[in-house]
């Protein structure tokens, strides 16, 4: 994911039925019983990208161990 975003891509892991669904072996000709299918990676362009949330700073988030 950060190397198809650095090349100006947008990605996301999914997962769900269709990862388990008969049909999706049949098509991209997988034998189930040798493979198993855990999730797929959308690739693309966005339409419209959101500005980034804020962020607090990470000395907020930190802490030292004596």
């Amino acid at each position: 994911s950060l190397s198809l975003h650095a090349d100006g891509f947008h990605s996301k892991w999914s997962t769900g039925k269709v990862t388990t669904h008969p049909r999706t072996y049949e098509i991209l000709r997988i034998d189930a019983t040798q493979e198993r299918i855990v999730g797929f990676v959308w690739i693309g362009h966005a339409a419209v990208v959101p500005d980034a949330a804020p962020r607090p700073d990470w000395r907020e988030r930190t802490s030292t161990v004596p």
